[in-house]
């Protein structure tokens, strides 16, 4: 599976794992980060992928749809479907993980621990059905999800998806990303001010 020493190097020199140590370093108990399952699709099409600066196709790509709310004991929590899609022709494995950020840049609560690998054809998708935790404080937050892939013809590649919202009075809000920074602009501004 995951033979290739640059590849574990890659995951283990932080892109995977950093997030989760300076997490966990905060001693942070409340509340958990829920638990999410992959979705296999087999009938959804293969999309076009998005092209870099240089015109050539991303390797990997990961896209956040958010899809409602639910409310549970711990309070409101906003569900998201991450679709991770290899553009390479081979097949490859991913390694994949995922956090919640403040606005501030520091955790909201413990990431969770990289997801076991996963096989991913070429040109394939798999889709994870993620939520956020009930119970956090009103601000403003960030669900990455990061992954690393090798293929199967030794192509590395990462890539991250991120999924913004806030909370308000207890009530969760999706944001896109101009949403997202024009609300912490403002809100950094009226800090300032006073």
């Amino acid at each position: 599976m995951l033979h290739n020493h640059r590849f574990r190097k890659l995951i283990l020199s932080g892109l995977l794992v950093g997030p989760f140590i300076s997490g966990w370093s905060l001693g942070i108990e409340e509340p958990q980060m829920p638990p999410s399952n992959f979705v296999e699709q087999a009938d959804v099409p293969y999309q076009t992928p998005k092209l870099c600066a240089g015109g050539q196709p991303f390797f990997l790509e990961v896209d956040m749809k958010s899809m409602g709310t639910r409310t549970g004991p711990g309070g409101e929590s906003l569900l998201i479907r991450a679709v991770i899609r290899n553009n390479l022709k081979k097949r490859g494995s991913i390694v994949s993980s995922r956090e919640i950020l403040r606005s501030d840049g520091t955790p909201a609560l413990p990431a969770d621990k990289p997801w076991q690998a996963r096989r991913i054809a070429a040109k394939g998708q798999l889709t994870r059905e993620l939520s956020t935790p009930g119970g956090l404080e009103d601000g403003h937050y960030q669900l990455r999800v990061h992954v690393a892939q090798r293929s199967d013809d030794g192509a590395e590649s990462t890539a991250m998806g991120i999924q913004y919202f806030k909370i308000e009075s207890g009530s969760i809000i999706p944001l896109d990303v101009n949403e997202y920074f024009r609300e912490i602009y403002a809100e950094n501004g009226r800090r300032i001010l006073q």
